[in-house]
């Protein structure tokens, strides 16, 4: 019996970004620690869902680094994420896109680089993002999947949603 599939998702890997230790106190080897975690949680067959802000620098560095990184890799693409399509491509990525949208425990999984300001009704939607960094918010439908945020690694989808289902179901018995 063969290997259960699974989705992961990471945001802002930032590689080869010298000034982001500073702006959010990331240690000196957060490039290698990024690819030691994917490395050891991702599988070959496995999705990753990268939202946002790759990298910065030469081409053949990026390359180089991806060549090592296992998944099928999926790209939505942030404000730092100016190559070509192709370019992404030839990093390995299957697909480039602006968000994701996915069902997931009774409610619609909104997969963004920035967190979303507004939406007219919020009621069953979760905005899973980046771009914050080490920042949280207040708000229940939004969940950060930052590296700074996830050990400088992958986070299980199914796991991160379920646990903010969760907490949403139980501030809503709480506020009956």
């Amino acid at each position: 019996m063969g290997k259960i599939q699974k989705t992961w998702v990471i945001g802002d890997t930032h590689f080869f970004h010298h000034n982001i230790k500073f702006y959010t106190h990331r240690p000196d080897y957060f490039n290698e620690l990024i690819v030691y975690n994917w490395v050891r949680l991702v599988g070959s067959q496995d999705y990753i869902i990268h939202l946002g802000d790759v990298g910065f620098g030469r081409f053949d560095r990026m390359k180089h680094v991806f060549d090592r990184l296992p998944g099928q890799k999926i790209l939505v693409r942030g404000n730092h994420d100016r190559w070509t399509k192709r370019k992404y491509r030839e990093l390995g990525f299957i697909d480039i896109v602006d968000d994701i949208k996915l069902g997931m425990f009774g409610h619609t999984v909104l997969m963004t680089h920035r967190p979303v300001d507004y939406i007219d009704d919020w009621a069953g939607i979760i905005n899973v993002h980046g771009h914050i960094h080490n920042r949280s918010h207040d708000e229940l439908w939004k969940v950060n999947a930052s590296v700074e945020l996830h050990d400088y690694g992958p986070v299980h989808l199914a796991s991160l949603v379920k646990k903010r289902v969760d907490l949403i179901n139980a501030f809503e018995l709480w506020h009956r």
